[in-house]
């Protein structure tokens, strides 16, 4: 309850009530009702409000939110890709700017990227480098299998850009090199998502320098999945650190691995108790 309410509560019991009672007891029950009516009112009021945004992808969802909440910051993802499993990621006030994320496991990974990646490209693949290894298969799951037969059949010749397997590729790229627009070569993208995911690098590629800090940045969010555990941070004297972590989360190269994600930031528009969420775009990927 608010502190005025908490206050009313007091003076009720302690002073209206006891004088009720001696001078004028067929009231009490209904002003006894009336609290009721107050507190119920109050606890409405102080309560969070969700408001959702909900629409199809890439229409800028997530971009108002930032615009409305942080102006320049980016706090949730905007534009791009999306989550491995589409989730909604919360935006709710806090004194100090603070998020809070849970991860996909290395299965959730391989089965949601990897795999399709690697199922779809096969052929090419085993052209291009002479490799033919066993192609690690993620579930016996006869829907899922159905789903990515009907999606790789469909794949059109020339891949373009709004196909599912380049949808999977550009979130690959997004993982391994931090931006999905850096192009890569498919065997080494692939590997590497192997290597993240706890299995052999299998298509004759050696890992680069370049992408050492994406990898070991994965493996440690794939740990934390698998343990379950929360990555939190919240802003302290080092500022860069934090909106780069932040960034990372949001919008950089950890951002399809995000479960669930819920940001704390100290915005008027939050403070009276407004949540708002983005939700998954209509017609995103998996």
């Amino acid at each position: 309850m608010s502190e005025q309410t908490e206050k009313l509560q007091r003076w009720h019991e302690q002073r209206l009530r006891p004088f009720l009672r001696e001078y004028l007891p067929d009231k009490v029950s209904s002003l006894d009702e009336a609290l009721v009516r107050i507190q119920s009112l109050d606890r409405n009021v102080t309560e969070e409000l969700p408001i959702c945004f909900l629409g199809a992808s890439g229409v800028g969802k997530s971009t108002l939110i930032n615009a409305l909440v942080a102006g320049q910051e980016i706090i949730l993802p905007s534009g791009g890709i999306g989550p491995l499993t589409a989730l909604a990621m919360q935006v709710r006030y806090g004194e100090k700017p603070a998020f809070d994320a849970q991860y996909h496991t290395a299965a959730n990974l391989w089965r949601g990227i990897g795999f399709p990646l690697e199922r779809g490209h096969a052929p090419a693949l085993k052209t291009a480098t002479g490799v033919n290894p066993e192609i690690v298969i993620p579930t016996d799951d006869e829907d899922y299998q159905s789903e990515l037969d009907t999606m790789v059949e469909a794949e059109p010749v020339d891949a373009e850009s709004s196909s599912p397997l380049e949808t999977f590729r550009k979130q690959a790229q997004l993982l391994i090199k931090g931006n999905q627009d850096s192009p890569a070569d498919l065997p080494y993208l692939i590997d590497s998502l192997r290597e993240a995911a706890g299995m052999k690098r299998a298509w004759g590629t050696a890992g680069l320098l370049e992408d050492e800090e994406c990898i070991r940045g994965i493996k440690h969010a794939l740990a934390l999945g698998k343990a379950a555990k929360s990555f939190h941070r919240e802003l302290d004297s080092d500022t860069e650190a934090f909106r780069k972590e932040l960034y990372e989360h949001a919008s950089g190269y950890l951002a399809p691995l995000i479960k669930e994600l819920h940001v704390q930031w100290k915005a008027s528009l939050l403070e009276t108790g407004i949540v708002l969420v983005d939700l998954p775009g209509v017609g995103g990927s998996r």
